[in-house]
């Protein structure tokens, strides 16, 4: 929507996509690609911008975590972004990367979750997790699928691929994650 102007705060622009600038307005290129350097970043551009909300793209117990605090100290509205399985990725894992993965993502990764003022879930089973985890339901808010479905229910073009009739076909969507299996 032309109503908002969207910023995005990153310490590495360079890693972005080009096209990247053409939906948001960049900061915070100036400073370090670290967790000092985000927070840095970060801090400065909330001392110079009120904005109406602040949220995060990635990684919930570190980002999260920077955006939360700040969007706090700043009088900031901070919206929760839950992606998926955040708080069960640890139960991939065994030995010590087990604990720090359940520790960072279910300790630290617990202050994004517990200051938010809104929850964005990609889905409904997104939203049943955060429930789970004691968020109240209407506080909670589903982005639609940005895919149009009704484009596979009348395709005006059939696909055609010359595979040989037994061939193995593997179709995936998404990154690539045990998670997902």
């Amino acid at each position: 929507s032309e109503q908002f102007t969207l910023d995005l705060i990153t310490t590495n622009p360079d890693a972005l996509p080009d096209e990247i600038d053409s939906f948001y307005n960049i900061h915070g290129s100036n400073y370090s690609a670290t967790f000092p350097g985000g927070y840095m970043a970060l801090n400065s551009y909330l001392e110079t911008t009120n904005p109406i909300a602040l949220t995060y793209i990635i990684r919930p117990p570190t980002t999260g975590t920077i955006a939360a605090l700040l969007a706090k100290r700043h009088d900031v509205p901070f919206l929760y972004r839950h992606s998926g399985e955040t708080f069960r990725d640890y139960t991939l894992f065994s030995g010590y990367s087990k604990a720090r993965l359940f520790g960072l993502k279910n300790t630290v990764g617990r202050v994004p979750l517990i200051t938010a003022t809104k929850y964005i879930s990609l889905g409904p089973a997104g939203k049943y997790q955060l429930i789970n985890r004691g968020i109240s339901p209407s506080d909670i808010h589903i982005l639609p699928p940005p895919v149009d479905v009704d484009r596979f229910n009348n395709p005006s073009e059939s696909l055609s691929v010359d595979l040989p009739a037994n061939a193995p076909v593997i179709l995936f969507v998404g990154r690539k994650s045990p998670l997902k299996g």
